[in-house]
């Protein structure tokens, strides 16, 4: 397991990686993390980044910025991104914020998450 301040990354084989948002991260400062998680997500060869926000009570909209911002990190690591364990509260609060469909996956668990095709990969569409 690795840790970047405020996460926990772990490795769960295939090119997934599990994240755990722990109480020291910050949304407000994605700047903070985006560097030391690129690099990260890069040299684990990740494919797939299941973000666990089953800790997380609400997603506000500075908590959405943080999401769009992750979902941008892993478009340009050419990542997926997959949420799971949103509390119907948590999902509610983003339902109400949106005016689409999120860019990033939604499931209900990691098993699940793992279970899913991968999306293909931006190498893999152009040969």
């Amino acid at each position: 397991m690795a840790r970047i301040e405020g996460m926990h990354l772990t490795p769960l084989g295939g090119g997934d990686v599990l994240l755990e948002p722990g109480e020291g991260l910050d949304p407000g400062d994605p700047d903070a993390y985006t560097e030391p998680l690129l690099a990260w997500l890069q040299a684990q060869r990740a494919r797939r980044l299941i973000y666990d926000i089953g800790n997380v009570a609400l997603v506000d909209r500075l908590y959405y910025a943080w999401l769009l911002r992750l979902e941008r990190l892993c478009r340009l690591a050419d990542v997926e991104l997959v949420v799971v364990h949103m509390r119907p509260v948590a999902a509610f609060a983003l339902a109400r914020t949106l005016d689409g469909p999120p860019p990033f996956s939604c499931a209900l668990d990691v098993d699940r998450a793992r279970s899913r095709p991968p999306r293909r990969r931006a190498a893999d569409a152009t040969g």
